[in-house]
């Protein structure tokens, strides 16, 4: 079982209107077995702040 405990990506954006495509290299952790937790965190506020995820998938090419 894999633990992760700094971010595998860490980003920033302010909505513009659109859902915004992300994506993780997840190679360091294949072959690996571990549960991943895909989480947001606010900012100074979390007045009107929101996440999305549209079809999340992990896939090996």
């Amino acid at each position: 079982m894999f633990s992760v405990t700094t971010p595998l990506i860490s980003e920033a954006h302010a909505y513009q209107g659109e859902l915004l495509p992300l994506s993780a290299d997840l190679s360091s952790l294949a072959g690996a077995r571990g549960r991943l937790v895909i989480r947001v965190r606010a900012r100074a506020s979390a007045d009107h702040d929101w996440a999305a995820w549209v079809g999340p998938r992990v896939y090996s090419p």
